[in-house]
């Protein structure tokens, strides 16, 4: 497959490094080249680019400033800088990497084969983006003894107690909420949450296997199985193959 870089950076040493890098790894690319914000914007709006190797420091309009004037992105970013200070700024911007001046060898190869990767299973990697932005959120309990947040990437499953709900956590602690499971299923994302039974959610990143039977059983990472209700397991199935089944 033909792709075709951009290499935004005002200095030329810089530059010829950055391209002896991809020459190295990909001698197919085509290789373009900008030395400002405004040179960068130009090509990105006449050219189909599928890798954008980025400096932050650039004369005048910078990197960050470059990609939030952009309507659209189709690109995979790369960061490429000698300041550790913008690393939160990557970070927010979803780069591939955030690599730092004189650029390693092993560091470089390992930014662009990932690179490369979300390049040709997009869908794949869209998913997962979304599901570990999710894994990332707080869940805002409400308890008897006041207020608690609960990492979602912790909760293994939620489950009903007559008017109450327990959450499972991956440290074996219970955390009991007064609120009412289907209540608490309304505030939950519906790309890592699935209800498998009127009692039982289950949060499927720290799902393992289903055991088929009458409805079945949800197997968890933590060893536990929970009954799939017959109703569900035909959803269940089908939630599966899109979120899990990649």
């Amino acid at each position: 497959m033909s792709y075709t870089f951009l290499i935004a950076d005002d200095e030329q040493p810089a530059r010829n490094h950055l391209k002896n890098l991809i020459t190295d790894a990909a001698p197919q690319v085509t290789i373009l080249e900008a030395t400002s914000a405004d040179d960068a914007r130009t090509i990105l709006s006449k050219s189909h680019i599928d890798i954008l190797f980025l400096d932050v420091k650039l004369p005048g309009e910078d990197g960050i400033q470059l990609l939030s004037s952009l309507k659209q992105r189709s690109f995979e970013l790369i960061v490429t800088t000698a300041c550790s200070k913008y690393a939160i700024h990557a970070i927010k911007e979803d780069a591939v990497d955030y690599l730092l001046k004189p650029l390693k060898i092993t560091e470089f190869n390992a930014a662009l084969a990932k690179a490369l990767y979300r390049l040709r299973f997009p869908r794949i990697t869209e998913v997962q983006k979304k599901r570990e932005k999710a894994l990332r959120q707080t869940l805002t309990i409400h308890t008897h003894r006041g207020t608690k947040f609960a990492p979602i990437k912790h909760i293994i499953y939620i489950q009903a107690d007559n008017t109450y709900t327990n959450l499972h956590m991956t440290n074996g602690e219970k955390i009991t909420t007064t609120r009412p499971i289907i209540k608490l299923e309304e505030t939950l994302d519906k790309m890592l949450f699935f209800r498998i039974h009127k009692s039982y959610i289950i949060n499927i990143s720290h799902f393992t296997a289903l055991e088929s039977g009458n409805g079945g059983s949800a197997h968890m990472d933590n060893g536990v199985r929970l009954p799939v209700s017959r109703y569900r397991l035909k959803a269940f199935t089908d939630f599966i193959s899109e979120n899990v089944a990649m």
